[in-house]
Parts: C-alpha cells; structure tokens; sequence
C-alpha cells in the first residue's frame, strides 16, 4: 500500500543507522521483502551510506597519513638541528680546550724562573738585567722569576755577615710607601711575604727595607734578601 510504502520510506534512513527498534526493523524488512520500489530505495540508501562510511574512512586515513607525514617531517626537522646544534658545542668545546692549552702554553713560555748556587753561576742572568747588579760576590743560593711580557722580576738570595755590610753600602733605605706600591707579583707568594713584611709579622724577624734604582729588597737579620722589581 502506498500509506505503507511511505511509512517504511521515512523509516529506511533510521533502518539503515540501526536506529530502530527490533518490532520496527522487522516491519520494514518485511515490507521490503515484497516491495520492490522500497527495496530499491533501501538498495540505494545502503549502497550511499557504504559510499559515505568509505569516503570518510578515506579522509581519516588521509588525515592520518598526513598527520603523521607532518609528525614525521617535524621529528626529522628536531633531530636536524640536534644533530647541527651538538655538532656546534662539540667544535667549540675543542676550540675551547685548544685555546686554554694555548693560553697555558704561552703562560709558561713568558714566565722563566731560575735557581744559581753562586753569584758566578747567575753572571749571564746578571748581564740581562734579571737579578740586581749590585750583589756581594759572595752571594749564594739565588732565585729569580721572570715575566717576559711585563718585565716584572721577583726573587731572592743569601748574603754572608760581610755580605750584608756590602750590599747595605750599596742600597739606600726603601720607604714603606715605596714597599707596598710595588707591582703585582709573578708568584703570589711573594706578595704575601710583602704583605707580611710591611706589617711585620714575617715569623717575627726584623726586615731592614732597601732599594736600588730598579729594585726593592727585604733584608732579614739572617742574611737572606727578597727583591721585587719595581
């Protein structure tokens, strides 16, 4: 009948969501069976719905494939740059260590320290300038630390009872402000000795302070002497 065909019409799109319920399903499967306009209908609807499931199965596939294709993409960006970035901190770090091994290197290579038993033994260092000229002949156990770069010359010697009394004779006395104005050290151990000098607390021996031209010395009362340039 056609009131039933329109009946089960309306009814074929819940029919095929499976939105109805059993009583309703069998009423159209029924009808279906011996209609051949609404089965037709049905055929169709079904085969358009089957098409529909696919094409969005087909755009959630690409969807997918293209979200994991940009993922992909992203991930292989990421590890670009890891790989440039580590590649980077590595050469620094090597330029990094080579230039303190250089800078260590030419450390060393500007500062020279030697040690002479005997005044004889340091003429050469004399002849240079690198130790006072105006030491007794007697001196012994000297020495001295020099900075090829800045010139600055730290050291020290041993003078005999008539060593003193030379050395003293070719000296002026040192003032305290000539004493403490003196540039930094080569060693800082030197400058805590003239630190401890300056405020007399040096074991408590007494330091007699002297000078020459281009030095400034520290005389204890047991013959030994250490300079700095000034």
């Amino acid at each position: 009948m056609k009131y039933n065909c329109e009946l089960v019409q309306d009814l074929l799109p819940m029919y095929h969501d499976q939105a109805l319920s059993k009583t309703s399903s069998d009423i159209v499967e029924e009808h279906i069976k011996s209609c051949s306009e609404c089965r037709e209908l049905s055929e169709t609807l079904q085969a358009e719905q089957s098409t529909g499931e696919k094409s969005a199965e087909k755009v959630q596939e690409e969807v997918t494939s293209n979200s994991g294709s940009a993922v992909g993409l992203f991930s292989k960006r990421v590890r670009r740059v890891r790989k440039i970035v580590i590649s980077i901190f590595v050469v620094l770090v090597l330029l990094l260590s080579v230039s303190i091994g250089y800078i260590r290197h030419m450390t060393a290579a500007e500062t020279l320290s030697y040690t002479f038993i005997s005044y004889l033994d340091a003429q050469d260092i004399v002849t240079r300038g690198w130790i006072p000229e105006n030491l007794p002949e007697d001196t012994t156990n000297i020495y001295v630390t020099y900075n090829l770069d800045n010139n600055v010359v730290n050291g020290s010697f041993n003078l005999t009872q008539s060593g003193v009394v030379a050395f003293t004779e070719r000296t002026t006395t040192a003032m305290a402000k000539d004493f403490n104005n003196l540039p930094k050290a080569i060693d800082p151990e030197w400058d805590v000795y003239r630190e401890m000098i300056y405020n007399q607390k040096a074991q408590g021996r007494q330091y007699q302070l002297l000078q020459s031209q281009e030095y400034v010395f520290a005389l204890s009362d047991t013959g030994h002497v250490l300079f700095w340039s000034k």
